[in-house]
């Protein structure tokens, strides 16, 4: 007498190729949604280097530019910096009493700065993931030295 049906070895066959199956699923979505996040977090660390750049706390004056750095002057705390790129970030170092420096972009690839006018500057920016960022950045006007 034959009995139909499957045996136990068919079906932990088949549990573990529909398991294999979900799992590869998974992974794909979470590399997806991962990936999504990070545009979204480098569209949110330009923006905030860009509010940074022109903040009224700083009140920064654009004294130099070249292609990839930039000398500021904040009237405020009466110091200069400089932002410039190194490795894959773009930093804003201060340029006395012993340096420092503040992280302002990450996961750079590549920054270019133009100067448009005596105020206004073109960031350039392409990041790790190959997103391409630009904006004109409009700063205070330079007073010299002595500013009253």
């Amino acid at each position: 007498m034959k009995k139909s049906g499957f045996t136990l070895i068919e079906c932990i066959l088949a549990l573990l190729i529909t398991s294999m199956v979900a799992m590869l699923i998974g992974l794909f979505l979470h590399s997806f949604q991962k990936n999504d996040h990070q545009t979204i977090d480098e569209s949110a660390q330009w923006y905030l280097f860009l509010r940074e750049l022109e903040s009224p706390t700083h009140q920064f004056q654009l004294m130099s530019c070249s292609d990839h750095r930039l000398m500021l002057n904040s009237p405020i705390s009466v110091k200069y910096y400089q932002l410039n790129g190194k490795s894959t970030h773009l930093y804003l170092s201060l340029q006395e009493n012993g340096g420092g420096y503040l992280p302002l972009l990450d996961r750079v690839k590549d920054f270019h700065a133009q100067q448009i006018s005596d105020r206004q500057v073109e960031l350039k920016v392409e990041t790790l993931s190959g997103h391409k960022y630009d904006n004109i950045v409009i700063f205070n006007k330079f007073m010299g030295e002595n500013n009253e």
